[in-house]
């Protein structure tokens, strides 16, 4: 490798490390201080947990069914599960008003409530 091989490549990282870091902290200035993860079991509400505060949460269901929520950053996701297809798991985290994970083995719903609401893409007609 060359010299100019190198300083381009830093230069990517360094472009690279601070969109991460950027977007990070623009989720978490964006995030409503009231916004909570509201968690449905079988169709009844289990808990509420604020956004806004990182957590690990064991969801302990019957017949040793389990699912643990994580909220980090600004955002809830399914860090581990024991149902056979693992589709919860697979799920981007979810931080916006509105969006919602879904466990069907488990029937159990993560969804959030009160959250910034999330802006229009494209309209279709």
């Amino acid at each position: 490798m060359k010299k100019n091989d190198l300083i381009l490549i830093g230069g990517l990282l360094i472009i690279a490390f601070t969109i991460l870091v950027g977007q990070r902290l623009w989720q978490k200035n964006n995030t409503t201080s009231g916004a909570e993860v509201v968690v449905v079991i079988d169709g009844k509400e289990y808990e509420r947990l604020p956004l806004n505060q990182d957590a690990s949460k064991e969801i302990q269901l019957s017949d040793g069914q389990l699912n643990i929520l994580q909220i980090k950053d600004g955002e809830a996701f399914i860090s581990e599960a024991n149902c056979p297809d693992k589709i919860c798991e697979k799920h981007h985290p979810i931080s916006y008003n509105g969006q919602s994970i879904v466990c069907l083995p488990h029937k159990l719903v993560v969804s959030i409530d009160g959250g910034k609401e999330m802006e229009v893409d494209t309209i279709a007609q």
